[in-house]
């Protein structure tokens, strides 16, 4: 199942010279999500892919990364 990259997420956040609040603001995400997010401590749906790469001005799939089989 694809999970949002967090390092992705991170660059793209560096890039646009956004914090975790003002990126949670702008998408309708708690901050707690966005941390989760770039801590890799949860995985996501699509949906919230949508979200920020709607911000970011990309696609979803370039957020998105496949995770191991285990």
């Amino acid at each position: 199942m694809p999970t949002i990259s967090a390092s992705k997420l991170r660059a793209l956040m560096i890039r646009r010279g956004v914090g975790v609040r003002e990126l949670a603001q702008a998408v309708g995400l708690s901050k707690t999500t966005v941390s989760e997010i770039l801590q890799g401590d949860c995985t996501r749906h699509f949906y919230t892919a949508h979200k920020l790469a709607k911000f970011f001005g990309i696609e979803p799939s370039e957020l998105l990364i496949e995770e191991d089989s285990k």
